[in-house]
C-alpha cells in the first residue's frame, strides 16, 4: 500500500558486475522534496551491513533493484532520476518520466489528508492521549502545493462544531509560501473531569489567497483518549471478489459497534490447491468511527489462475483477532466470485 521505487538494471557485457544505485524523485528541478534512496536487492533487503546496497548482475542478465520511499507520494508528474555507481563513482545517468496518482498506494491515506487549495496535512488521523503512556503532544506538517502563498487558519472542533478547549493549536494562523512545509504543535491539556473515555473532532483547515472569494476548507479527523478505551467491537460481513474496478481485489465490509474508534489493520492468506501462497493487507490503520462501516479492500497484485482457493481474512480486534474462512474457485480471473 506504500510508494516502492523499483528499476531493473540489464547487464550486457560478458562478464559479471558488482554496483550500487542510487535514485532521487523530483516534482521539479528546484524540488528537494525527496531524499536520496540507496535500492536494494530485494534478496539483500533484510541485511543490516553495507552489503545489502551492493548489486550483482550476471554476463546478459537483469536485476530488479528497489527500496520504499519514506515520503509521501501526491498525485502528480515526476522526474526519477538514476545513478549507477561503481567504487562510489558515477558511470551512468537515466532519467525516467514518471505519472502517479496516489490512489495507488492505500496506505497513504493515514499519511496525508489533502485540505483543499493544494494543502496536504500528515499525519491524516490526529490521536492525542491523556493515558498513561499516551501522546500529549504531536507535530503535524502542512504542505502548500499550490503555484501561490496561502494563508491558513486552524481550529480543533468537536463533533458539535465547537472549540475543544483542552486543545492547544500552536499557532492558529500562519502564511506558507508555494512549495513550503511547517509544522504545527498541537498539546493537550490534562483534563480531570472525565464524562466520557474519549472524544472526537476535527482539526479544521481553512487555506486562503489574496485572489480567492473563498477560502477552501479541509478536516482531519481527531481523537482524544481521556481515560481507559473498551474492548473494540467490529462485525465483519463475508468477503466477495470485485473484478470490475482499476483494482481487482477481495472486498468485507466492516462495522464498529464498539464505544470507540479502531485502526482497521486485516491481512488476507489466499492459498492454492497447488500449495502456492500470497498473504495481501488492508485497512492500513485507517480508523473506523462508533457506529460506522466500510470496506476494507485486499487488492490483487497479479492475476489468480484457475483452480480451487481457500482464504483467510485476520482482522485485528482487541486481544482476540476476527477470522474468517471461505473457499473460491476461479475458472475466469475477470468473474471469480467469492463462495461461503
Amino acid at each position: 500500500g506504500l510508494p516502492k521505487v523499483s528499476v531493473i538494471v540489464r547487464n550486457p557485457a560478458s562478464t559479471a558486475f558488482e554496483y550500487q544505485l542510487r535514485t532521487h524523485l523530483r516534482a521539479s528541478p528546484s524540488d528537494h522534496t525527496f531524499d536520496d534512496l540507496r535500492m536494494v536487492m530485494p534478496v539483500r533487503a533484510a541485511m543490516e551491513s553495507e552489503e545489502r546496497y551492493v548489486g550483482r548482475v550476471l554476463p546478459g542478465c537483469s536485476v530488479r533493484m528497489e527500496e520504499l520511499l519514506p515520503q509521501n507520494l501526491l498525485s502528480g508528474k515526476y522526474q526519477l532520476e538514476a545513478e549507477l555507481l561503481d567504487g562510489g563513482r558515477v558511470i551512468n545517468r537515466r532519467t525516467f518520466a514518471i505519472e502517479v496518482d496516489s490512489e495507488d498506494f492505500p496506505a497513504q491515506e493515514v499519511k496525508v489528508k489533502q485540505a483543499g487549495g493544494g494543502i496536504y496535512v500528515s499525519p491524516a488521523q490526529i490521536e492525542l492521549s491523556q493515558a498513561r503512556g499516551g501522546q500529549r503532544r504531536l507535530a503535524v506538517e502542512f504542505k502548500n502545493t499550490s503555484p501561490t502563498s496561502r494563508t491558513l487558519s486552524l481550529a480543533a472542533l468537536n463533533t458539535q462544531g465547537k472549540t475543544l478547549t483542552n486543545l492547544i493549536v500552536q499557532p492558529e494562523t500562519f502564511t506558507l509560501s508555494a512549495g513550503r512545509s511547517r509544522k504545527v504543535s498541537l498539546t493537550l491539556r490534562t483534563q480531570s473531569n472525565i464524562e466520557q473515555p474519549v472524544e472526537y473532532g476535527t482539526l479544521q483547515v481553512k487555506s486562503s489567497d489574496s485572489t480567492e472569494q473563498f477560502a477552501h476548507t479541509g478536516t482531519v479527523p481527531l481523537a482524544i483518549i481521556l481515560g481507559q478505551l473498551k474492548e473494540p467491537n467490529l462485525i465483519v460481513q463475508p468477503l466477495r471478489f470485485v473484478a470490475d474496478s482499476k483494482y481487482p481485489c477481495f472486498r468485507t465490509i466492516v462495522t464498529n459497534e464498539g464505544a470507540s474508534h479502531v485502526p482497521l489493520d486485516a491481512r488476507l492468506h489466499i492459498a492454492s490447491e497447488s500449495g502456492q501462497r500470497r498473504v495481501l493487507t488492508g485497512g492500513f490503520g485507517k480508523w473506523l468511527l462508533p457506529g460506522e462501516s466500510t470496506n476494507i479492500e485486499f487488492r490483487l497484485d497479479r492475476e489468480l489462475t484457475a483452480g480451487n482457493y481457500q482464504i483467510v481474512c485476520e482482522l485485528e480486534n482487541g486481544q482476540k483477532p476476527i477470522v474468517k474462512k471461505q473457499a473460491i474457485t476461479v475458472s475466469d480471473f475477470e468473474n471469480a466470485k467469492a463462495t461461503k
